[in-house]
């Protein structure tokens, strides 16, 4: 899978919030999670290696554990408590 097609594939996977996926030359891969009203980031994780996120059922399991760590992170923001 091109950078370009893995890219595409992760962040449309965290619509309709605003995602940023990177991939740099040395392969480890970045996402910026963003709020699309404020701009705001929400979580930023880097570090990852492309090489371990080559297959559907990994770049499944990478997109679940985000969503649930951007879940764990509203839930402990007293302004998102406020608007639930």
């Amino acid at each position: 899978m091109s950078p370009l097609e893995f890219r595409q594939i992760v962040e449309s996977a965290f619509l309709p919030m605003k995602c940023t996926c990177s991939v740099a030359p040395d392969d480890s891969v970045t996402i910026q999670i963003r709020d699309p009203a404020t701009e705001a980031v929400l979580l930023n994780v880097a570090g990852l290696k492309r090489s371990e996120l080559g297959s559907s059922r990994a770049i499944s399991k990478i997109v679940l554990q985000i969503r649930q760590d951007l879940a764990a992170l509203q839930m402990a923001s007293p302004i998102c408590r406020r608007q639930m």
